[in-house]
């Protein structure tokens, strides 16, 4: 989104700033052989604050307020803003290869559910024009760039269908290298259907998709099953793919409701899969909405730990683009973690015997699809088959407290515990001990537990990992389960299940279940039996990496002690604080930590005067260059949108004299700076009269180019600075100095600075 980040009239510029973190991550992909789309995304939401697409921005997002469509006058200013922004946008990367991608618009449309306003559909088409035009006459690589073009709020039918008025760009001004039957445009759409599974996070309901849904669960109001899917994805092949322009989806996916339906992660990879199998049928390339939310929404990946936090989804994903070998290469590898000497010597050469066959048949020039799919199945099964050696087995206690249930609610399934690598190593662990009480009455058929790996990689659902009471023992009112850890392993693939453990569930049709004991068999290779008390333990905060100190309470090794260390905790930046920009001040926001209070604060540009009818409508001043209307018969006639700025070069002369004298002699005093926890604290004593501080974070005590790590402004005489660039035990230099801002001859806030006063070094803890 672009936005406020654009400046006024005649020349639009975007905020240099701004566009520089654009080509920062563009960079971060194409150095990695990714393919970017940068696209303009938010602008043309009417629904978003200073949205200017479809509507004026002083009525885009405000609430209580209908959103105004521009007139046949403003409408030629708006398409010419417009232009420029992608002018620019396309000047910033005409050097770039194919890897990347511009797109013109994103989900666009007057805001009106329904069938589309062909007025403003024309619009949309214009834009279009105006976007390929724009950036062909930019030369470079631009003039041979993929475009892509979207159609009324990416909608399929209102894409594909004739009658409601989408027309595909004219290309006239693309390199005369490419042949004239080759194109260089591709569609944009979405899919989000059924919109009551895929975006409606409402709990408990639409949770489902698909021939094997419940029909209690899923959406069966209208017909959006496979074969709606599948004709959705037919239709835009027909009408755009087959005719040499390639379809891009460019979102898709669906809302986490795992926490009301524990089936809902197994229809979402389905549903995930679905898609991307027709995709590939019909030769469209499916891009899935990360938006970065981890919780009930729709993020696979925790973009905090950069950690895979839905693996079920993304390997469903991912297994439709993978070949069969490509598979059994996965298969093969998942093997190598296992050791001989933990397995009895028949059990190990008879699966060594089925893994060097599939190495065969990997390495093998024309291996058939069948071949390495069944290469694949004989290595679960082989693996099922490993006998452990009992002489190599110990029992080791885990760490944490066993939790007592009291739910038996259907619906909500409870997470026990996740075995993982805390006093064993998983690849090592054979069997899982769990001993528990019952308050009610039980049958052979009501299970108590249900497994599956904690990052599974073919997981499709419960059954058969549900340990039912006929497979517990009871003695005097307190039940035993054993779980063969290696068996429910072996039903999966991939080295992360290994690494991260099993999930115990329980709850559904069980009684009241309170968990007593909870203990593991693994092979340590000392076979001596530990039995640890936990001494010292601290709880992660959010900048420091909590701890459990064991000691050993066993006759042989009594008084042996180990530190197990938990994972990073994070800072939940929750609330925040605002004081708003007006026509001429910044504004400032403070956003917090609702765990530890720890704060951080971003600068709001001022917004500037918005003049209609010879008034600002924000702060009620009036514009000096407004000329009433001489026409009585049209008394709304507004100052030009690209209006002269009022300030006269003596007077902007005089301001930033002005500004300067208030920085001459205001220099940083009291400056001292601290460090913890990968954070450089910097405080130092207020400087009346100045607007602000800028902060200067360097490697070098030089302070020149990129020595220069970090750069911040504050009003406040306080700073912590953080990030992926403080790194821990590096040495670093601070400096301070102030500003004072003005406005220059086009009306827009401008900074002079003081002097730096004194550098400080410190080491980072």
């Amino acid at each position: 989104s672009y936005l406020n980040k654009i400046g006024s009239a005649p020349n639009y510029t975007i905020d240099a700033d701004w566009l520089a973190r654009i080509k920062k991550v563009v960079d971060y992909c194409v150095d990695e052989g990714l393919y970017a789309i940068i696209n303009m995304h938010g602008d043309g939401y009417t629904t978003v604050t200073d949205g200017w697409l479809m509507s004026t921005p002083e009525s885009s997002g405000r609430t209580g307020v209908t959103p105004v469509p521009y007139t046949a006058e403003q409408q030629v200013e708006v398409n010419k803003k417009f232009g420029l922004v992608w002018q620019q946008i396309a000047n910033t990367f005409k050097d770039y290869d194919e890897h990347l991608i511009f797109e013109s618009m994103n989900e666009v449309f007057d805001g009106s559910y329904g069938d589309p306003n062909p007025t403003k559909y024309k619009q949309i088409n214009d834009y279009n024009q105006i976007f390929v035009d724009t950036v062909r006459q930019t030369g470079g690589n631009n003039d041979k760039r993929w475009l892509l073009i979207p159609g009324w709020n990416t909608n399929i039918n209102y894409t594909v269908d004739d009658k409601y008025g989408f027309t595909l760009p004219t290309d006239t001004n693309r390199n005369s290298s490419i042949p004239s039957g080759e194109q260089r445009i591709m569609v944009s759409v979405h899919y989000y259907d059924p919109w009551n599974f895929c975006g409606d996070g409402t709990p408990g309901k639409y949770s489902q998709w698909g021939k094997d849904a419940d029909t209690d669960k899923k959406e069966t109001s209208y017909d959006c099953d496979e074969n709606f899917m599948e004709g959705q994805l037919k239709k835009v092949n027909e009408k755009f793919v087959s005719k040499g322009y390639p379809v891009v989806i460019g979102e898709y996916g669906c809302i986490n409701k795992s926490a009301a339906d524990p089936q809902n992660t197994k229809f979402r990879a389905y549903y995930d899969k679905t898609l991307c199998e027709f995709s590939k049928e019909y030769g469209c390339i499916p891009v899935y909405w990360d938006n970065g939310a981890i919780g009930d929404s729709f993020g696979l990946i925790n973009r905090t730990t950069t950690k895979v936090v839905q693996q079920e989804i993304v390997d469903a994903i991912v297994d439709v683009f993978l070949t069969a070998k490509d598979k059994l290469n996965l298969a093969i590898i998942g093997t190598d973690d296992l050791e001989e000497k933990l397995y009895l010597p028949d059990s190990w050469q008879s699966f060594l015997t089925v893994l060097n066959s599939a190495k065969d048949v990997y390495n093998k020039a024309e291996a058939s699809d069948s071949e390495c799919l069944e290469a694949i199945n004989n290595i679960k099964a082989a693996i099922a088959e490993l006998k452990p050696d009992p002489s190599v087995l110990v029992e080791t206690k885990l760490i944490s407290e066993p939790q007592v249930s009291s739910s038996k609610n259907t619906q909500n399934d409870n997470l026990i515990h996740s075995i993982s690598n805390e006093l064993v190593d998983y690849s090592k662990l054979y069997y899982i001990q769990l001993t528990f009480t019952v308050n009610g009455d039980v049958t052979d058929d009501t299970f108590a537990f249900l497994l599956k790996p904690f990052s599974s990689s073919t997981w499709d659902g419960w059954d058969p990992d549900i340990i039912y009471f006929k497979d517990c023992t009871e003695e005097n009112g307190v039940y035993t389960a054993k779980i063969n850890a290696q068996a429910v392993l072996a039903t999966y693939s991939g080295k992360a299940d290994k690494a991260n453990g099993i999930d115990i569930h329980y709850g559904t049709d069980n009684p009241e279940i309170t968990l007593t004991g909870l203990s593991a068999l693994s092979a340590q290779g000392d076979r001596h039996v530990h039995s640890y008390t936990v001494v010292n333990k601290k709880e992660n905060t959010c900048i420091e990496r909590g701890f459990c100190e064991l000691e050993c309470k066993c006759d042989e090794e009594e008084g042996k002690k180990c530190t197990i260390y938990l994972d990073f905790g994070k800072h939940q930046y929750a609330s925040a604080t605002t004081t708003p920009a007006t026509c001429t001040k910044n504004g400032i926001r403070t956003t917090t930590c609702s765990v530890c209070k720890d704060s951080y604060t971003t600068e709001l540009p001022a917004k500037g005067h918005r003049y209609i009818d010879g008034k600002c409508k924000e702060c009620g001043e009036k514009d000096p260059n407004y000329v009433p209307p001489t026409n009585p018969n049209n008394p709304h006639v507004t100052t030009p949108t690209s209006p002269k700025v009022p300030t006269t070069a003596p007077t902007t002369a005089n301001a930033k004299k002005a500004a300067k004298a208030k920085v001459k002699n205001a220099k940083i005093k009291s400056l001292s700076v601290k460090s913890s926890a990968k954070k450089i604290s910097v405080t130092w004593k207020k400087v009346n009269k100045v607007n602000g501080y800028q902060v200067q974070v360097a490697k070098k005590k030089n302070f020149k180019g990129k020595n220069i790590v970090l750069k911040k402004f504050t009003t406040k005489t306080k700073l912590t600075v953080k990030g992926s660039k403080i790194k821990k035990g590096k040495t670093y230099y601070v400096r301070v100095r102030t500003y004072a801002t003005y406005k220059n001859s086009k009306n827009k806030p401008t900074k002079v600075y003081g002097k730096f006063g004194k550098t400080l070094r410190i080491k980072v803890k």
